[in-house]
């Protein structure tokens, strides 16, 4: 598994290389979140677009990055598909991340 990083504005871009975020990449996918956070990063996107399945390691992941940014520190979940977003729903994680349907708009309407 890859993570694409790229700097839009006062937020960290995170793009994972994969369309299952699941129990076989989740490991990973926590080491490389934790690897983009070394910096002192405070502002955080992952950008869900291409991701059509998460289990509950990955939702896991993305959890403990949050708490690893702390306060004031903010992390947002951008395109996420229909039965992504039916998850974040169903575990209420739409309430502890801000959510949005596309890096830029989101990323530009924060600037």
């Amino acid at each position: 598994m890859d993570l694409k990083v790229q700097k839009l504005g006062q937020w960290k871009v995170l793009v994972p290389s994969v369309t299952r975020l699941d129990a076989y990449v989740a490991e990973d996918f926590k080491k490389l979140l934790d690897e983009a956070l070394t910096d002192g990063t405070q502002n955080v996107v992952v950008d869900l677009s291409d991701i059509v399945f998460v289990d509950s390691s990955a939702l896991g992941a993305l959890v403990h990055c949050r708490r690893r940014l702390g306060e004031p520190g903010q992390m947002a979940l951008v395109g996420a598909k229909e039965d992504v977003s039916a998850v974040l729903k169903l575990t209420r994680l739409d309430r502890v991340f801000l959510i949005a349907d596309s890096v830029e708009d989101f990323c530009h309407s924060t600037a």
